[in-house]
């Protein structure tokens, strides 16, 4: 559901951050403890994810839920 907006967001930062670097940040700034692996699942739609790692996974990325929510945006429109 938030996979390909987090991948966005992960991707957007100056420098890009890799999987592991979000994982990082995420235990810095959220104390949430989620690994490369898991992130990966969750940017490819392949894990659920719960309501506290959304909130988690926006502070850590700097965007709004909202945001995260948001439908990505088609190629070409």
């Amino acid at each position: 559901m938030i996979g390909l907006q987090v991948r966005q967001a992960r991707l957007a930062r100056e420098p890009q951050w890799s999987l592991e670097e979000l994982s990082q940040h995420l235990m810095q700034v959220a104390q949430l403890e989620l690994g490369a692996s898991s992130l990966s699942k969750i940017e490819t739609g392949v894990r659920s994810v719960y309501d506290f790692e959304v909130q988690a996974l926006a502070q850590t990325l700097e965007v709004s839920l909202d945001w995260l929510f948001s439908a990505p945006l088609e190629p070409g429109s």
